[in-house]
């Protein structure tokens, strides 16, 4: 049996601040009247923006007298909506968040990272995050993908946030103190590894090793690099691995190229014996290439 009526009691909205005009009252859900009368459910399709103070305020408000003639035509709409929000493009992202003076773009913008929020913080387990700090992370996330993928639609993008998340790639929910890496994956000479930018630092784990390497001990999630970003140059440690021996550090640096899709490390590798011991050392360069969203 139904404990909730077909017609929204009350509206849910969001209350935006605008400088120099009208707070604008963004409609995010609805409050549905238990039949006993004596609760709610609030069901929303998008989550409110923090304050300036971090406080999420919602407001709830009776439907107003014209609504029920205004239902097809409001129907209508929504899916016009939705349409359009399955054709936003990462290229019409990036654009709109460079304009932060025109409203009806910055709030197209901000109603797809609110979006995008709800619908990670849906998927994750344990205790769902939707505070600031996981809707800025959001944010970068989308703008770093998009920048990569431009010509991908924005809802791809959050899809791969998601599946990201349940894997543990992007431990939006896990992140204990309030930092939130990005993850992507790249292909290194017939290996599989995953990167993950947090702030300038970075690290490289392997996803899917290749045969040899797995011949020695590395698995998935073996460390392969860690270090930091400063412009377009990495530095840091990468690791050497041979069979029964503890992961050697040796220092890199490199490169990114200008479209952001390759990174290229170089360093003196150690060679190490059959009892551990290091007993030389020889030129490595490394060659990382970006894999788009659908090809991994």
């Amino acid at each position: 049996m139904s404990t909730t009526t077909h017609q929204p009691a009350m509206r849910a909205f969001t209350v935006i601040k605008r400088e120099g005009q009208d707070d604008f009252w963004l409609p995010i859900g609805a409050a549905f009247a238990h039949q006993n009368g004596e609760g709610f459910n609030v069901i929303l399709q998008a989550l409110p923006i923090p304050n300036g103070d971090g406080q999420c305020k919602i407001v709830l408000r009776p439907p107003k007298d014209d609504e029920a003639d205004r239902q097809p035509q409001a129907r209508s709409e929504r899916n016009n909506k939705s349409g359009s929000r399955r054709r936003y493009s990462c290229s019409s992202f990036l654009d709109d968040i460079k304009q932060p003076a025109n409203g009806e773009r910055i709030l197209r913008s901000l109603m797809m990272i609110s979006w995008a929020a709800g619908y990670t913080s849906a998927h994750q387990s344990g205790t769902p995050r939707a505070d600031p700090r996981s809707i800025q992370a959001t944010a970068t996330i989308l703008g770093e993908a998009c920048r990569k993928e431009p010509t991908m639609k924005v809802v791809q993008v959050i899809d791969r946030i998601v599946q990201q998340a349940l894997i543990g790639k992007l431990p939006i929910a896990n992140a204990k103190d309030g930092t939130t890496p990005v993850a992507s994956q790249w292909e290194e000479n017939g290996s599989i590894l995953y990167l993950t930018s947090d702030g300038p630092r970075r690290r490289l784990y392997y996803e899917s090793p290749r045969a040899d390497l797995v011949d020695i001990g590395v698995k998935k999630g073996t460390l392969a690099f860690e270090g930091k970003k400063v412009g377009n140059k990495y530095e840091g440690s990468a690791y050497e691995f041979a069979r029964s021996c503890k992961p050697r550090a040796y220092d890199v640096n490199g490169d990114v190229s200008t479209d952001e899709k390759q990174i290229t490390i170089q360093g003196r590798a150690p060679q190490v014996s059959t009892s551990c011991a290091v007993v030389g050392y020889r030129d490595v360069s490394r060659v990382l290439t970006f894999i788009p969203d659908g090809q991994n």
